[in-house]
């Protein structure tokens, strides 16, 4: 099976994945790429009401294949 890589950046700290995880095709692996950055979503504590993580999925020859990225900001209403 091929091995997919899953490089993230928690708004900090950009974590380059050296292991990998094997999955039967890119299509799994992009369903996996879904639920490790909602997981980082989960996990990471905002910074003065803004959040910003991305996982990047590579191939087994390095290359990028898709880009997930979640967002959070929390903005004051002025009346």
């Amino acid at each position: 099976m091929p091995r997919f890589y899953f490089d993230c950046h928690d708004g900090t700290l950009l974590m380059h994945d050296s292991d990998g995880l094997e999955f039967a095709n890119v299509d799994q692996a992009k369903q996996a790429l879904q639920q490790f950055l909602m997981s980082m979503v989960r996990n990471v504590e905002p910074t003065a009401g803004r959040l910003a993580v991305w996982v990047v999925l590579r191939d087994e020859t390095g290359k990028p294949l898709t880009q997930a990225l979640a967002e959070f900001e929390v903005r004051e209403i002025s009346h």
